[in-house]
């Protein structure tokens, strides 16, 4: 008995031992498995982290070309189609230090040395932004047209694993350019604008603000498409310059067409109070955005911000940079942007005013004029023969026969004068060098006397001729003629119902005509409009019209009845006639200032942007075209306000549709605003990457 239960002692012994190693086993199969598994997950982890770093450079280094481009955008005024072939974006050596995570062999680095960079070529394109396309609903630039140049930036990026293989990750960004012409707004302004018209009045076009809008209406005021600030909207006058408030009703567009107040039934809404971001979005359906929507300012290429001027201080100071845009060239800051977008530099005909002699030279380009003060070159001096009875520049009183005709065939008025003025506004006797724009054109079609070594074949790479559509006239001291304080220089315009246009005579000619300035500039009668005025006139243009634009540092409108002689007489002896106007206007304004007194205070508002000199009461004024305010007038100083000055028009003012979206033909020489945009971003393959820079020419 003792030896059978000492055998079963000994059987439970051994199968202890058994399952003990079984279970051990087991263990140390589970063990293994989940080390394995462990590890796994730590290669993974790691492979993902990883990942995620090289996805994390690809995407900096793609917005590292965005910052790039931007760069050399800013730079210069435009960037050649083959910039990224001749001149490749990379990286800089410095990015060494911006992507290194940990040391080797210890943590995951992104090998700064494995990291590329590659833009495809510049596309230029000019597009309109839809307001009606829901993707654009908050769109500060809808509806207007931008020229855009449009580049795809590629970056990769490679992750380093000291415990396997590296990893590489792709990416692109297309990113856009977008330059808005100027004249693609019905109101621009680069100073604070103001508008509180008496009658009412319909603002047809897009209107944008770099600095804060104050609105209002003794009528009423209806926006009929897009309005933008860049800084707040508000109902009411400008604060301190002692207008009172006008609480005609004001309404703006929304995405159904409808006109929808500004006043919601309790009280006038404005960017100040809260919700206004929203409110404004849901009520206007982004027709209204003011920075609380993003809005951002466009200043002029070449320009920099606004900031108030002090109207003590002379012409070309830094705190009024737009006004360099009209300014002579500056040898001095040759090959800058702003250099390059100064209107003088642009020009296919330079007229040089000496206004202490009053001697007037003409050259063919502002190079042209450059070599002649430097060096006493001629040979850029253009010659040209005037018709002793039709002047192209007249500086001394005519009185015309009746013999003589305008181009348009209609007889010149026998007491037309053409030298001085008095300008009630200014306060200054104004010497008049007057611009028979019929002449002018006839020089440029090759109909008239023309010029002696002048081609006037438009500038094109199958004509390249000397005319380029943009004529500026420097006055050698704007504000002063003769040495006289009191008396100024300015150029007016007359006979210009017909203005010069190549491409009537020639399709691939240039299209349209642009008069710049750095004095003042009165225009005066029917100016690129034939005189037929009706409710069309103030969008619709005449049949073959041309587009146009004036640019000085004021504009001034004498109508089809000005009389020098009676500018010295009170307003009701300068009575004004209907007249039409199709021009862009690019001018400055003398901004509310509340140290001025009474009336005075005020800038005049949009309604009072283009000034006057005669009594208009109960007469039609037509405007068709853009009116940008980009600086404070520097020369033409008067402020708005003055009694004896003139009354008002009945305005018949809009945007020319020649600027809009249906046909978008703007001035030569319009200047643009440019923003930017990142417009997609995609993570790629390996083999979209590469067939992508295989299509670049050259290959990186």
């Amino acid at each position: 008995m003792k030896k059978k239960q000492s055998m079963r002692f000994g059987e439970r012994k051994g199968a202890v031992i058994i399952v003990v190693l079984f279970l051990t086993i087991i263990a140390s199969l589970i063990g293994g498995s989940v080390l394995k598994y462990s590890m796994n997950e730590r290669k993974i982890n790691r492979r993902h982290f990883l990942r995620l770093e090289a996805k994390n450079a690809a995407e900096a280094v793609v917005e590292y070309g965005f910052a790039e481009l931007v760069s050399r955008f800013e730079s210069r005024s435009s960037l050649p189609t083959n910039e990224l072939q001749t001149n490749p974006l990379s990286l800089p050596a410095s990015t060494s230090s911006l992507f290194t995570y940990g040391t080797s062999g210890t943590h995951c680095n992104v090998n700064p040395a494995s990291m590329a960079m590659f833009g495809t070529m510049v596309n230029v394109s000019r597009e309109y932004i839809d307001p009606t396309d829901p993707a654009n609903e908050f769109d500060p630039m809808k509806g207007k047209t931008m020229d855009l140049y449009e580049v795809t930036v590629y970056g990769s990026a490679t992750a380093t694993d000291p415990l396997g293989p590296p990893i590489t990750t792709y990416a692109s960004q297309r990113i856009q350019a977008r330059d808005a012409p100027l004249f693609t707004h019905a109101i621009f302004y680069n100073i604070p604008m103001e508008i509180a018209p008496g009658p009412t009045m319909d603002v047809i076009g897009p209107v944008h603000s770099n600095n804060e809008m104050y609105i209002q209406a003794g009528s009423g005021l209806n926006f009929r498409d897009v309005v933008t600030s860049a800084a707040g909207m508000h109902h009411g006058p400008l604060p301190g310059i002692g207008k009172s408030t006008s609480n005609a009703d004001v309404t703006f567009r929304d995405g159904s067409a409808n006109q929808v107040s500004m006043n919601d039934g309790s009280d006038w809404l404005n960017s100040g109070m809260d919700e206004w971001r929203a409110t404004a979005s849901q009520r206007w359906d982004g027709y209204v955005q003011s920075s609380s929507h993003g809005v951002q300012k466009h200043n002029a290429i070449g320009t920099t911000d606004y900031v108030p001027d002090d109207p003590d201080t002379a012409a070309n100071e830094l705190q009024n940079p737009a006004h360099d845009l009209i300014e002579p060239p500056d040898s001095a800051a040759a090959g800058t942007t702003t250099e390059n977008e100064k209107l003088a530099n642009k020009a296919g005909l330079y007229v040089y005013v000496d206004t202490a002699t009053q001697n007037v030279t003409l050259f063919k380009d502002a190079t042209a004029r450059n070599a002649y003060f430097a060096s006493g070159d001629t040979s850029g001096v253009v010659t040209y023969v005037d018709d002793p009875a039709r002047p192209l520049i007249s500086t001394t009183a005519i009185d015309y026969d009746s013999s003589v005709t305008n181009v348009d065939g209609s007889a010149y008025a026998e007491t037309e004068h053409l030298q001085m003025i008095y300008d009630q506004r200014w306060e200054k006797f104004v010497d008049m060098y007057s611009v028979d724009v019929g002449v002018l054109r006839e020089a440029v079609h090759g109909t008239g006397t023309g010029f002696g070594n002048y081609n006037e074949a438009s500038k094109t790479e199958s004509s390249p001729g000397d005319w380029n559509g943009i004529v500026y006239v420097e006055m050698s001291s704007p504000g002063i003629s003769q040495g006289d304080s009191n008396r100024a220089p300015a150029i007016r315009l007359h006979n210009g119902k017909k203005i010069p246009n190549r491409q009537e005579i020639d399709a691939g000619g240039v299209d349209g005509f642009s008069l710049v300035t750095n004095g003042a500039l009165y225009v005066q009668g029917h100016f690129n409009a034939d005189g037929s005025i009706s409710a069309a006139s103030a969008t619709t243009p005449d049949s073959g019209e041309s587009p146009a634009a004036l640019m000085a540092d004021a504009i001034n409108i004498l109508s089809t009845d000005w009389d020098d002689d009676d500018s010295f007489d009170g307003v009701n002896d300068r009575t004004a006639d209907p007249t039409e106007i199709s021009a862009a206007i690019l001018t400055g304004n003398v901004p509310s200032d509340p140290n001025r007194s009474g009336s005075q205070r005020y800038s005049g508002g949009v309604e009072n942007f283009p000034r006057f000199l005669e009594k208009w009461t109960g007469v039609d004024f037509a405007y068709r075209g853009s009116m940008v305010a980009l600086f404070e007038s520097e020369v033409a100083k008067g402020a708005w306000g003055k009694s004896n000055v003139y009354s008002p028009p009945i305005r018949n003012w809009g945007f020319n549709s020649l600027f809009g979206a249906g046909n978008r033909r703007f001035p030569p020489g319009t200047p643009s605003t440019r923003s930017y945009r990142r417009v997609d971003y995609h993570e790629l393959n390996q083999t979209a990457f590469a067939a992508a820079l295989a299509t670049m020419v050259p290959s990186p």
